[in-house]
């Protein structure tokens, strides 16, 4: 009886393992496509929102009063919008802003701060692109930048441009999507158990038949990654869809042009 159970066991046992592992393994690959994807609906969110702020400053023209005024608006609308600011190359100025530290004496329209520097030198990085890829002295560059900051923002900027010049920048930092919600392991759980205690029908009825006991295996291991891979790619689905209403979202927002 013993020689008999042996085996079972440890096809039981070692289903059970190859089980885990095969879950386990498509799990992190889920997880690091979703990470990856979140990425990329925050910038496509980001591009969206600066879009909309450069049509309100290049809609503005050379009136402060009305660039100032159209961007608190736009900002009202768009509640995500963490700050915009317009940064004008021509004596390193910030022509706009609703940054929260940009109040008081240090409010728009004012001079940049040494401490500002870095938006400077961004403004002049994406001028130096726009011309650069309207030259064609070289391969063509990004003249819009993004970058993720600390405290889930994103960032993005662009040129800012006047009868054909590029005279500055505008860079809007906005809340990164929530992040949707994680797969549940329980549907996947649920199914593993079930298939273990499948395999452990067969191997009690087929015995120490090595053969059929490897096809079951096989057979149990394989409804487990399909079953957790409809799963997966509903939640993508579902995400991709959120992202899209978001992103609509600030579409609807931003003023008509």
């Amino acid at each position: 009886m013993g020689a008999t159970a042996s085996p079972r066991a440890q096809a039981v046992v070692g289903l059970a393992v190859g089980v885990a592992l095969a879950l386990g393994l498509a799990g992190l690959k889920a997880s690091r496509e979703s990470a990856a994807e979140s990425a990329r609906h925050d910038t496509r969110a980001a591009v969206v929102a600066l879009g909309g702020a450069t049509a309100v400053a290049e809609r503005a023209g050379e009136s402060g009063d009305v660039l100032r005024s159209g961007i608190a608006a736009l900002a009202e609308r768009m509640p995500d919008l963490k700050s915009v600011r317009i940064v004008r190359i021509e004596g390193f100025a910030l022509d706009a802003s609703t940054a929260p530290a940009d109040v008081g004496g240090r409010a728009a329209p004012r001079r940049l701060e040494p401490t500002e520097k870095a938006l400077l030198d961004q403004a002049q990085r994406i001028r130096a692109a726009v011309e650069n890829n309207r030259q064609g002295s070289g391969p063509r560059k990004e003249v819009v930048e993004t970058e993720r900051l600390p405290g889930g923002v994103v960032a993005a900027a662009g040129p800012l441009e006047r009868d054909g010049a590029v005279v500055g920048m505008v860079r809007i930092e906005g809340s990164a999507l929530a992040p949707a919600p994680r797969s549940s392991w329980g549907p996947a759980a649920f199914a593993g158990l079930l298939g273990l205690l499948a395999f452990a029908a067969i191997a009690w009825i087929a015995g120490p038949r090595r053969f059929v006991l490897a096809v079951a295996g096989v057979a149990v291991i394989a409804v487990a990654l399909v079953g957790y891979g409809r799963r997966t790619v509903a939640d993508e689905a579902a995400g991709r869809l959120r992202t899209e209403q978001a992103v609509a979202g600030g579409r609807v927002k931003n003023p008509a042009p």
